[in-house]
């Protein structure tokens, strides 16, 4: 499952791409990263099990001194 985050013509897709990577290029690598296995996990649970997966998930990025948007 894809998820969109904009649409844009075609003409001006592979500046929007590049714009996007270099948003995420600034962003840290291990809070994308828990981002990304929050969303492929919680596509799969119940609504009750994505909110303890998202504690979970936010207390090691707590461990990890990331900062975590609530």
């Amino acid at each position: 499952m894809g998820m969109i985050d904009k649409v844009v013509p075609a003409k001006d897709l592979e500046a929007a791409a590049l714009d996007l990577a270099g948003t995420l290029a600034m962003k840290s690598p291990g809070a994308l990263g828990l981002a990304k296995r929050a969303i492929n996990t919680t596509l799969e649970v119940s609504l009750k099990a994505t909110m303890e997966f998202d504690l979970l998930l936010k207390a090691d990025a707590f461990k990890q001194k990331m900062p975590v948007k609530l």
